[in-house]
């Protein structure tokens, strides 16, 4: 999910027909992901 307008209306389609929606995150080791995702 990235967050933008098209992510979210899927996830709100698939949330009305009772599916579980789960996010997920991939980390390809970029210096803009460094951060610590226990913290927030």
């Amino acid at each position: 999910m990235s967050g933008g307008i098209d992510s979210t209306a899927c996830i709100n389609f698939y949330k009305k027909m009772e599916f579980n929606v789960e996010g997920i995150f991939f980390d390809y080791g970029l210096a803009s992901n460094k951060i610590n995702f226990n913290e927030l």
